[in-house]
């Protein structure tokens, strides 16, 4: 069977340096740092309703 999405944009993470460096199971930036994902809302209720799962 191909590969899945997921398994294309864990490689390119891979390719340009975002790897799992200490083996916690997270990825790293390429400088060894913590790499944080930030998401940010809108007060608006309608924009946090169509935002959640």
């Amino acid at each position: 069977m191909g590969r899945t999405a997921c398994d294309r944009r864990l490689e390119k993470l891979g390719r340009v340096g975002y790897r799992d460096r200490n083996g916690d199971g997270f990825r790293e930036l390429p400088d060894g740092k913590p790499l944080v994902l930030r998401n940010g809302m809108t007060p608006i209720a309608a924009d946090r309703a169509a935002s959640e799962p």
